[in-house]
């Protein structure tokens, strides 16, 4: 009953979500041994969580508000986990930009960067309603930091692959992208 883990940066913890208590929490445990430890412990159902580049914090979403909802929590220098912060609701599976200034998120047909310390998010894509224009189901950061790819789904089902630059505009498909 442990799903979606997430190996810290240095290689020395994983974290992952976890039905332990009834509920989906978040969950770090070292490998070199040593008692895990729950981040999350609510009713609601946190869970796909991700380290920061540097280590010091892990994004996951909440699929219980009603809207997904993205949080963040960081840990401070004596090794504690603060209080998960909220970052933005109807947006989820966060996404770190490799320099861990941002967060790629998508929902509701848009992909958007946010802060890790909250605040208006970046509308970097939004397709036209009644369009073909591709809608975002998951995202990633290039390398670089410059592009982000998403999937999207055509009418009949088929995956698709785009990317946009990281300051937002047009999406371009990636050359060969249907999949089944």
């Amino acid at each position: 009953d442990e799903f979606a883990a997430d190996l810290s940066p240095d290689g020395s913890e994983i974290v992952y979500f976890s039905w332990e208590t009834g509920s989906r929490d978040i969950v770090v445990r070292p490998l070199g041994g040593g008692p895990s430890e729950l981040l999350t412990s609510t009713p609601a159902q946190e869970s796909y969580p991700v380290w920061s580049p540097d280590g010091s914090r892990i994004a996951f979403l909440d699929q219980a508000t009603g809207a997904l909802a993205t949080y963040v929590m960081e840990r401070a220098p004596d090794g504690s986990w603060g209080d998960p912060l909220l970052l933005l609701k109807g947006m989820a599976e966060p996404s770190w930009s490799p320099d861990g200034r941002s967060l790629v998120v998508f929902g509701g047909g848009a992909l958007a960067t946010v802060a890790p310390e909250g605040g208006d998010p970046h509308i970097l894509y939004e397709p036209e309603p009644g369009s073909d224009d591709p809608e975002p189901d998951g995202a990633l950061w290039d390398p670089d930091g410059d592009t982000v790819y998403f999937k999207s789904h055509d009418a009949a089902g088929l995956a698709s692959f785009w990317s946009i630059p990281a300051s937002g505009g047009t999406p371009a498909a990636s050359p060969e992208t249907h999949v089944v």
